[in-house]
């Protein structure tokens, strides 16, 4: 990890959680908030055990769990986000034409 990989978002990451299979990952600054759903590992060993630790939580018990955290995630509420967003902006910019 570096300075370069801490500014990433990677989005495969999400997509890998919201299935349920087991996600294991060097510590990426995007993967610190999803810590608990996932393992972070930096050493050899880190990875080796981290590998058979998450071989062994039952799939369909992962999913459940980290399904209403991705909900925020998905494109269609970042599109809402997104809309929010653009109609404030747009009402800011209203409200300064209109004092011009």
């Amino acid at each position: 990890v570096n300075d370069f990989t801490d500014s990433i978002s990677p989005l495969k990451l999400k997509e890998y959680l919201i299935t349920g299979k087991p996600v294991v990952t060097t510590p990426l600054a995007e993967a610190k908030p999803f810590a608990q759903y996932m393992i972070i590992a930096t050493t050899v060993e880190e990875w080796r055990k981290a590998l058979v630790t998450s071989l062994s939580i039952d799939q369909l018990t992962r999913q459940k769990s980290i399904v209403k955290v991705m909900e925020h995630e998905s494109w269609k509420k970042k599109a809402q986000v997104f809309l929010k967003i653009c109609t404030q902006s747009n009402s800011i910019n209203s409200n300064m034409k209109s004092k011009i």
